[in-house]
């Protein structure tokens, strides 16, 4: 429950003490996810820290009512999303980041580089998640020409959420060029998306595109 997991995560420190121990920080960074605490006042530092391994058994709605009730920001979203892809947790990833698109977070945030980063993260895991049916479908493909009707079912599910998944990146790419017309992030999502496609000039053009800007 959501309170089991606020009595286990929640700690308090001295900022100072927090600022004092910086390489440890950094190693808790790439295997935590901090969530500052805002719901409550207190004097000193505290937030909820979650760490990969505990991530597998966090559902992304409860996730998700966590950020919202803390008042997260867009780039401590992201970051829980990137946690879920670290683990191979892309389809809770993008449950995650779907809440935040669909409800309408980007539009409350005053930071352009969060609100853009978000909508690029939610279009490129899309896309993730479309290359692993695409996959999928494409080893089905090597059976035998004999398929009933469960795997040619099956085969036309696959390609439907495929087709569904590259929509919402586009749409969520979309969303990102109207907040920041030359985010590299969003750039890359779009190359990913025509080389998916077959669009190898398109794809070539974001690609040569974000290696001019990022050098």
């Amino acid at each position: 429950s959501l309170s089991r997991i606020r009595k286990k995560k929640m700690v308090a420190k001295d900022s100072m003490e927090i600022d004092s121990h910086p390489s440890e920080l950094e190693d808790d960074i790439s295997k935590s996810l901090i969530v500052p605490i805002t719901s409550t006042s207190s004097s000193s530092a505290s937030y909820i820290e979650i760490f990969d391994n505990e991530l597998n058994e966090i559902n992304p709605s409860l996730l998700a009512k966590v950020l919202k009730d803390e008042d997260s920001s867009l780039s401590t979203w992201s970051d829980a999303a990137l946690l879920y892809v670290s683990i191979q947790k892309e389809a809770e990833a993008m449950e995650l980041l779907n809440i935040a698109c669909e409800e309408g977070l980007e539009g409350k945030c005053g930071n352009r580089e969060h609100r853009v980063r978000l909508l690029a993260s939610a279009g490129i895991t899309a896309l993730t998640l479309a290359s692993t049916h695409t996959s999928k479908r494409t080893s089905a493909s090597l059976l035998p020409e004999e398929e009933d009707e469960g795997e040619k079912g099956a085969a036309a599910e696959r390609h439907a959420r495929v087709e569904e998944l590259r929509t919402t990146a586009e749409s969520r790419f979309t969303r990102a060029t109207k907040v920041d017309q030359f985010f590299p992030m969003t750039w890359m999502g779009r190359g990913m998306h025509n080389l998916a496609l077959g669009r190898l000039d398109q794809a070539r053009f974001f690609f040569d595109t974000i290696l001019k800007q990022c050098g």
